[in-house]
């Protein structure tokens, strides 16, 4: 494989989780002036991850960019842990008395630097650099490179984990967010349990995963290893929905009985070059990808990156088959829908120049590009001031969209299978796409009305951005509103009449003409009792709001227990929880499980006449 390096001196501090003590007693010292005048280029490691027991090997270049002679009496390299405060792990010389005139340039071959050693903790991530004697007694160290530490323990890719709790499957996310977050309710409808969004990692945030080159290979893979273990890896599925982690997904997957295949996933990064390398490694191994990069405010210390297929991988095409797929259908926000989209391209000498080329990367601006912005990223990735970035630009959304290539390409592999349809949800509008999920449970409600206890409708759920629970909500008849928890509250619910409340009228038109008198659930950290306030000025009773008590998590252990929000005390229960709870208690875990399974999915035809009651929405044959 190509290893990724950086032709320019290369500033490096980095983050990790934690390591070992260890470290020698060494400074290294630093001198701007003599920094500029001697620089290390074509910085290269035998890998950019490496694993207990590997050899770290470098070799470089030093070049002498001033207009005079330079003696340089010795030459070491250090490695340094930068998360234990610069702790040195090793320092070994390399070169000795290297005369350079102006303009010259050595090569180095360092050899084996160090060996990577088992105590290292998991995921750390090391610097090396070059520290140079000058005959005339100065000192300087010229940064040039990083790799990362990983062992058995470090989260190379997102998990699903299963557990039972009273006889009901219960579902966990370790890692990624939205991606894995519809494949977790997508394997929550097959298996007719339950559960609660990403698993919080105790710094904030989802679990970061380590970027390794293989990390596309990994992730795509385990969400097939999950399928196959969740269902088995030959029964037959008539579709599947390739996409975007879009919040509605999941109630595509679970009303029209899709499996859903993630069209990119999530790793964190330190740096554009750990990015760079898992597309080399993907593009050169069969997995057309194309990344964005960026950053996540619930993630500390640690930037972002979607990384992103351009075409169905093998394994997706292998599930494909396997599973006697008859329909794909390609679902996400369309190359125009930006939302999250400024963006810089980072240049390199073999950028190619049409966007979203395989291999491209763009670092992506959250707030276009604010001092906030840049201060962020070069908090998170410490190679942000050496990178050589294009314009500003808008790209297709950092999380949601699809691009014409994906959509193209996809299209075209899946119709070359035998038997398989390829179809596109098309729309530009995000909020379309929030939209859909009530028309969805809306008409799967309409077609099971007779495996359904009346009333068929129950009331209003508000499901903040990753918190839904599509399967129960249509069991028990919560209609679901998804909103993105930082609009304003009064937007949000202005949606209830603006498009929710018609769309229940095409389907209960009783419920409709009295939809203010049913019940609301409000499945909401942040705003809650902003919504409450809301919904009690537009004449709903405060008896027939239900407000979650807490953050969406599985923990059974301290529903006891008490927190307080916003001057309100709530017991420390989630929506997961507590719906768990009913199907438990309530309804009967065989009952429940037993009726959703013979549940009868949408069709095809059905899935037209709902994208053209959407607004701005179109369902594409390909």
């Amino acid at each position: 494989m190509r290893i990724i390096s950086y032709i320019s001196s290369i500033i490096i501090t980095f983050f990790a989780l934690a390591i070992m003590s260890g470290c020698k007693d060494s400074e290294v010292v630093d001198d701007g002036f003599r920094t500029t005048m001697a620089k290390a280029s074509d910085v290269k490691l035998n890998k950019v991850a490496y694993w207990p027991g590997d050899p770290v090997n470098c070799s470089f270049t030093l070049k002498n960019e001033t207009n005079y002679p330079m003696d340089i009496r010795e030459v070491k390299v250090v490695i340094q842990n930068l998360d234990d405060g610069g702790c040195i792990l090793t320092e070994k010389s390399v070169a000795s008395h290297i005369q350079l005139e102006s303009g010259q340039s050595v090569p180095v071959d360092a050899g084996t630097l160090y060996t990577l050693p088992a105590a290292l903790k998991p995921s750390s991530f090391c610097a090396v650099k070059f520290l140079l004697d000058f005959e005339d007694g100065i000192t300087t160290t010229i940064d040039g490179t990083y790799f990362r530490a990983v062992n058995e323990q470090s989260l190379l890719t997102y998990d699903i984990q299963k557990l039972d709790y009273q006889g009901l499957p219960v579902y966990r996310q370790i890692g990624d967010m939205s991606a894995g977050f519809g494949v977790l309710k997508t394997m929550v409808a097959f298996g007719q349990g339950i559960a609660a969004t990403m698993e919080e990692a105790p710094q904030g945030g989802t679990y970061p995963v380590a970027p390794t080159p293989e990390f596309l290979q990994r992730s795509v893979r385990k969400t097939v290893e999950l399928y196959n273990s969740e269902i088995g890896p030959a029964t037959k599925i008539k579709r599947v929905v390739i996409g975007t982690g879009i919040a509605s997904v999941s109630y595509f997957a679970t009303m029209m009985g899709a499996a859903y295949l993630p069209i990119h996933y999530l790793v964190s990064a330190n740096s554009a070059s750990e990015v760079q390398a898992i597309l080399d490694y993907s593009n050169q191994n069969g997995y057309a990808s194309y990344a964005t990069l960026g950053y996540d405010g619930s993630m500390p210390g640690v930037g972002v990156a979607w990384i992103k297929l351009l075409d169905l991988p093998e394994e997706y095409k292998q599930f494909i088959k396997d599973h006697q797929v008859e329909e794909v259908y390609i679902y996400g926000v369309g190359q125009e829908g930006h939302g999250e989209s400024y963006s810089r391209r980072v240049l390199t000498q073999g950028t190619i120049s049409n966007e979203y080329a395989p291999g491209s990367l763009y670092i992506l601006y959250t707030n276009f590009g604010s001092d906030a912005d840049i201060d962020a990223l070069k908090h998170r990735l410490y190679d942000y001031n050496q990178l050589k970035l294009g314009e500003g630009q808008y790209i297709s959304d950092w999380e949601s969209g699809i691009v014409d290539d994906q959509i193209t390409n996809i299209s075209g592999s899946a119709q070359a299978m035998a038997s398989v349809k390829a179809y596109t949800i098309e729309t530009d509008d995000m909020m379309a796409l929030y939209n859909i999920s009530s028309f969805l449970t809306l008409q799967y409600i309409k077609k099971n009305q007779s495996k359904l206890q009346a009333p068929f409708v129950n009331g209003v759920i508000f499901n903040e951005y990753l918190t839904s629970h599509p399967q129960y909500e249509a069991f028990v008849g919560y209609i679901p509103l998804l909103y993105w928890q930082f609009n304003s509250a009064a937007s949000t619910v202005e949606r209830v009449d603006g498009y929710l409340k018609p769309a229940i009228a095409g389907y209960f038109p009783d419920v409709a003409d009295h939809l203010h008198e049913g019940y609301f659930y409000l499945n909401s950290n942040m705003r809650r009792y902003e919504f409450y306030d809301e919904l009690m000025a537009r004449g709903v009773s405060s008896e027939n709001i239900r407000i979650r008590q807490s953050v969406d998590k599985w923990n059974p252990e301290d529903d006891g227990e008490t927190e307080e929000y916003l001057g309100h005390v709530n017991h420390k229960i989630g929506s997961a929880e507590e719906f768990a709870y009913d199907i438990i208690e309530r309804i009967g875990v065989q009952k429940y499980r037993n009726m959703v399974k013979s549940m009868e999915y949408l069709t095809l035809e059905e899935l037209r006449a709902i994208c053209a009651q959407v607004e701005n929405m179109r369902l594409v044959e390909h």
